[in-house]
């Protein structure tokens, strides 16, 4: 097989990016303004691209998703030094392993079927909307739970990049990301995106260390699955680490079912 020809990504590439990923033009001029990133080609058309993304927790995180496996090894030759993937069966894993990535956590992949629920707060407990509380505050809450998420530590956003990915998204859902309240102190968040999936998804539940252990995260579950049910949604995704019981207990607990299995791969120095 005659050998890929890699470029960095230019915006005149974007009608060519288009016609691979089947996403409209003026979406991926948009998403790709000011990234680096590479294509590579065969012949005149694009089988392949990477955008590395650092995220606030400091990691490079490189996504693959229709690439044609050909062209991961000189795709990742483009991004030296530690990198974190994610595959979703054994094939690219297997492939990644060869180029030097080792497995580090498995997420079970659930569906849970949106249905009304009636799960009471803790006392003195209430819920509030994202959208009604200062972003800051929803900001350094979010960093405190992310700490004790796997592959999440030491996630440090700045409020600029915040705003942009949660109030700010087209997918931010004021109904569907609420705060939990007890007094003066925010101690448990949820957050389920409305896109760009085609099912609702569960991107965030936690409460602080505190408030473990008296239903306050089931609650929070309770209420987004009670929207979705009322929006006539059958279905919310959800990722969980393997290795927490108490999360996959909140799962099952509400009928999700695993549908699937995620993998994170590391490539160090």
């Amino acid at each position: 097989m005659p050998s890929l020809d890699i470029r960095p990504f230019t915006p005149g590439d974007v009608i060519a990016l288009s016609a691979w990923t089947g996403t409209p033009a003026a979406a991926l001029r948009e998403d790709a303004e000011g990234r680096e990133g590479w294509l590579a080609w065969d012949g005149t058309g694009v089988v392949g691209a990477l955008f590395p993304w650092r995220s606030p927790d400091g990691r490079v995180r490189l996504f693959f998703e229709r690439c044609r496996q050909d062209a991961w090894a000189p795709l990742l030759a483009q991004v030296p030094g530690p990198a974190v993937t994610t595959v979703r069966d054994a094939t690219p894993q297997a492939v990644l392993e060869d180029l030097g990535f080792r497995p580090a956590r498995t997420d079970r992949l659930y569906e849970l079927p949106a249905r009304p629920h009636d799960v009471p707060l803790p006392a003195g407990v209430e819920v509030l909307s994202a959208a009604d509380v200062p972003p800051v505050e929803v900001m350094a809450l979010d960093a405190r739970l992310r700490d004790e998420v796997p592959g999440t530590d030491g996630w440090t956003a700045a409020p600029d990049w915040f705003l942009e990915e949660n109030h700010h998204s087209p997918y931010f859902d004021p109904e569907c990301s609420l705060i939990a309240r007890a007094g003066a102190e925010n101690v448990g968040l949820i957050r389920v995106w409305n896109g760009p999936r085609p099912r609702p998804r569960l991107g965030l539940v936690g409460v602080l260390p505190g408030w473990r252990g008296q239903g306050l995260a089931a609650a929070l579950l309770a209420r987004v699955l009670t929207v979705w049910a009322a929006r006539g949604a059958d279905r919310v995704t959800a990722e969980v680490d393997a290795g927490n019981a108490a999360s996959q207990a909140l799962m099952a607990r509400f009928g999700g079912m695993v549908v699937g299995t995620e993998t994170e791969l590391v490539r160090e120095a």
